[in-house]
């Protein structure tokens, strides 16, 4: 459960009640720590609030059991998507293979780019403005990273001992039109002449899925490094023709329409458990002893 301290009303008793000769100094002493109190249901209401957020709570793991069993699916349903077409390295399949940068401090530089952080793979198919943080490169340098649509972003570091590196990101439309990768990645372009960029983002996608980067990645410490080049030359993959390539486009696109409608609803669910919760505690509202009397409430 979200404990009191969590409202905002209580910090900010919390904070009167403080002392300190400046706000980096401030101390709650203990005396009036114990003398702190907060409202409090009584215990059957105490034990019918519990229920009620229990229920909420098996609906939250409903959903997200039902977001790892589709996320699953997916990846078995792509990699039984045969194909007997000639196969080409992955390398052959970009015209534009750059290293990211993190660049300078905002304003540092003359070009303002948004770079995007170690947080760009966490449950993401798509780039993310959210993701990046505001730095700076010379024009030259920006000029050959910014993302286009279409754009391919490899992880090339970070990770940890059970989570591998070599996951994939794309970049949808350019808006903004300053976003670039950073040291730990590389942009990946593909060549349209040669494949349908959605379909080397897909194929790339379920590489890493089925673990095909595993073997390309070395670990000296907690953190992995992928060996791209090496990745990029050997590992390879069907080219079907344009009519196969996006029949397996839209298979994994209706996968990934469903995982987000998931997590869509795991997230709204979390979300309501949160503010139900803070309505329950608030003293404002009395539980009903039955949950009959609580649908009459509702209606």
């Amino acid at each position: 459960m979200n404990p009191p301290f969590q409202r905002e009303s209580v910090w900010q008793e919390v904070n009167r009640q403080c002392t300190g000769t400046t706000k980096s100094r401030l101390r709650w002493k203990e005396d009036r720590f114990r003398a702190f109190s907060l409202a409090l249901p009584p215990i059957p209401e105490q034990r019918r609030i519990v229920d009620l957020i229990g229920a909420l709570d098996d609906a939250i793991t409903a959903a997200q059991t039902s977001l790892a069993t589709c996320r699953s699916t997916w990846s078995l349903a792509l990699s039984q998507f045969d194909s007997d077409a000639p196969t080409a390295p992955l390398h052959d399949l970009f015209a534009h293979i750059i290293g990211g940068a993190w660049g300078d401090a905002p304003g540092a530089s003359d070009t303002a780019v948004l770079a995007l952080g170690p947080k760009s793979y966490a449950g993401r198919i798509s780039v993310d403005a959210s993701a990046a943080a505001p730095r700076s490169l010379s024009a030259a340098r920006a000029a050959e990273r910014v993302l286009r649509d279409g754009d391919i972003v490899l992880e090339r570091s970070g990770g940890s001992p059970t989570q591998p590196v070599g996951r994939v990101i794309r970049m949808e439309g350019n808006s903004p039109s300053n976003i670039v990768p950073s040291d730990f990645q590389r942009l990946l372009r593909p060549a349209p002449a040669t494949a349908d960029p959605a379909y080397v983002f897909w194929k790339m996608w379920l590489n890493y899925e089925l673990g095909a980067p595993l073997p390309f990645q070395k670990a000296t410490t907690s953190i992995r490094n992928l060996n791209i080049p090496a990745y990029l030359a050997n590992v390879r993959i069907a080219l079907p023709d344009r009519t196969e390539q996006m029949r397996f486009v839209q298979l994994a696109e209706s996968f990934a329409d469903a995982a987000e409608k998931q997590a869509g609803l795991a997230n709204r669910l979390t979300e309501l458990r949160a503010d139900l919760l803070t309505a329950l505690l608030s003293g404002e509202h009395e539980i009903p002893e039955s949950y009959d009397e609580l649908m009459e409430v509702a209606s």
